[in-house]
C-alpha cells in the first residue's frame, strides 16, 4: 500500500510488487506497480522486516543489494531466488525494514 498526501489528506492506494529476474543470475528485481494485478506475497515480520513468502507457510528475507541491468546498469534492491547464495558477484546482504512515521 502506498500512502500519497492530496490537500492536506492522506490516500490509501494498493500497490502490488512483482519480481523480474536476471536470466544470468538467481537475482530478482522488486517493482511496485498500482493496483493488485500481478503481484508476489510480502508481509512484515513482528520486527518489522520485509519477507516474501506464502499465504500460511514459511516467510523468507533474502534481500540484498546488487549491482543489476533493467534498461540500465544500476545498484538496486535485489531478492535472491532459491537458498544458495547469490551468483550476481557483486550482492551484499541486507534487511528491509519498516519504519512508521
Amino acid at each position: 500500500m502506498v500512502l500519497i498526501p492530496c490537500s492536506g489528506d492522506t490516500m490509501n492506494i494498493s500497490s502490488s510488487m512483482q519480481l523480474f529476474v536476471d536470466p544470468l543470475y538467481n537475482v530478482a528485481i522488486p517493482l511496485l506497480f498500482p493496483g493488485s494485478d500481478q503481484y508476489n506475497v510480502v508481509t512484515w515480520s513482528n520486527h518489522s522486516k520485509l519477507l516474501i513468502g506464502y499465504y500460511e507457510g514459511p516467510k523468507e528475507d533474502r534481500w540484498y543489494i546488487c549491482t543489476t541491468h533493467y534498461s540500465y546498469t544500476y545498484q538496486t534492491l535485489a531478492w535472491i531466488i532459491g537458498k544458495g547464495k547469490p551468483e550476481n558477484p557483486t550482492c551484499q546482504k541486507v534487511s528491509v525494514h519498516r519504519k512508521l512515521v
